[in-house]
């Protein structure tokens, strides 16, 4: 096991690599250069996956500092065929990086645990030009682990359900019990519809709720879970209502009135709830005044904890614990944590639906600002022309308006209540839904899987952590 691996080779890969270890020498095994040409001292970076937004801060940062040179290396360019385990046996072969990109799917947890990983936190607080309240809590406190910050993500959204407050009441957040009932007092309805305004498939909304809430099930410090409750089997058995497949090829026959379909179905209530991306202020008016033309509640997904949303993220960077070059590293992050950096999430395109929220919060206030100003244009005579903003419902435009302060308010403080973050182990993934899957397919109770799943989880955490 991947786990296993790393935490018996940490101790010695980290000796061998950066210390003398009591030979009077040291030995660095990542074979990085120290300078480049021109004399700039190389940061060495690992990362599975190109990325353009990433990409072009890393030729930001390269173009602007005169004493470092962020050099990357991508994995899925490399070794296509499976760039995870190609990364992960260079890690526990000791060629560690100064800094590593991580994605959802790497064990970052083993990492953290096994001393891979500087904490963050240490940087922040050892940098007179940094200061830790300049950023949002509730971001930072969501990727923390035992009071240390081993990832940061400079830019977030955030995936959450959402349906009309009148239907789910105002308060985020609900129970698999509370979920149902919903559901038993709607038979009728689409429970949770996609943005092809179809029911998720089975598979597709237990996979869903459990990205979020799997953690739940499990108990860190005693190593032991609790798959076989009676609230994992009701998650089971509900996500089976589901269809097992979406004929979309159908809705796509009738294309013309794809979108404004899909938008009546959420304002008429054919559809209860959306599985919803919050990228931008300016969400919370297309969510009110397009989709369900009411007032709305970001419900979450239910059995997870909190509000029952989570962080989602782009961009989530970590410092190796003996980086070879520890000072170029922070320099990267920090400027990730510049205003600079982070003013980009201001752009003009931040608030389409490829935007991001920064974590700055001076940034984020700016953002917070712009939502609530009206658009326009300057003419051949250098006047301000002013327009209202709208979006298209699929047959004709709808005027969401510029945000309120009650706007900004609601989602501020929906972004402060998250505390679920988007990441999820691989193999414990991976187990859970092939069990469910045998459940979804009539080959087993859901009973039966759940216990599957459970003594094979058991195993797994007790070989690996």
């Amino acid at each position: 096991m991947l786990k296993k691996k790393i935490a018996l080779l940490t101790a010695a890969v980290l000796c061998l690599t950066f210390s003398s270890c009591g030979n009077g020498g040291e030995e660095q095994v990542s074979g990085a250069a120290a300078e480049t040409a021109d004399g700039k001292k190389i940061v060495t970076m690992y990362s599975l996956y190109t990325d353009s937004e990433f990409e072009k801060a890393v030729v930001d940062f390269n173009r602007t500092s005169y004493e470092y040179r962020v050099e990357v290396t991508y994995y899925a360019k490399e070794y296509p065929d499976d760039p995870l385990t190609r990364f992960n046996n260079d890690i526990i072969a000791g060629k560690l990086p100064d800094l590593i990109l991580l994605t959802p799917n790497m064990p970052v947890d083993s990492y953290i645990s096994n001393g891979l990983l500087a904490d963050i936190y240490k940087f922040m607080d050892n940098d007179e030009t940094v200061n830790r309240s300049d950023y949002l809590e509730s971001v930072l406190t969501a990727y923390e682990t035992s009071g240390g910050l081993y990832e940061l993500v400079p830019g977030f959204s955030i995936t959450t359900l959402v349906g009309k407050t009148s239907l789910v009441g105002s308060t985020p957040g609900w129970t698999v019990d509370e979920f149902i009932k919903l559901a038993d007092a709607n038979p009728d309805k689409y429970i949770i519809g996609d943005e092809y305004k179809l029911s998720l498939t089975n598979a597709e909304f237990f996979s869903a709720v459990i990205n979020v809430c799997y953690e739940n099930f499990i108990n860190r410090e005693t190593g032991e879970c609790s798959f076989d409750s009676d609230a994992f089997i009701k998650l089971m058995e509900f996500s089976n209502r589901f269809p097992k497949n979406a004929d979309r090829e159908r809705l796509y026959a009738n294309s013309s009135s794809y979108w404004d379909d899909y938008y009546k179905a959420c304002r008429d209530g054919e559809v209860l709830l959306i599985a919803y991306h919050l990228r931008s202020f300016d969400g919370i008016r297309k969510l009110e005044k397009l989709f369900f033309a009411n007032s709305v509640t970001f419900k979450g997904y239910p059995g997870a904890t909190g509000n029952g949303a989570m962080f989602d993220l782009r961009t989530e960077i970590a410092v190796t614990s003996k980086a070879y070059n520890p000072d170029g590293a922070w320099e990267f992050v920090k400027y990730l944590l510049s205003d600079e950096y982070q003013k980009h999430y201001t752009a003009e395109d931040s608030e389409e639906e490829s935007g991001m929220f920064p974590i700055k919060k001076s940034v984020f206030g700016e953002l917070a600002e712009k939502a609530m100003e009206k658009l326009y244009y300057v003419d051949d005579n250098g006047s301000k022309i002013f327009y209202e903003k709208t979006w298209w419902n699929g047959s004709y435009t709808v005027n969401i308006g510029v945000n309120t302060d009650s706007d900004n308010k609601k989602v501020t403080d929906f972004i402060n209540s998250v505390e679920n973050i988007s990441r999820y182990d691989l193999q414990i993934n991976t187990i859970i839904n092939d069990e469910a899957a045998a459940y979804f397919d009539g080959k087993k109770s859901a009973k039966e899987a759940a216990q599957i799943i459970q003594n094979r989880v058991q195993n797994y955490l007790s070989e690996n952590m």
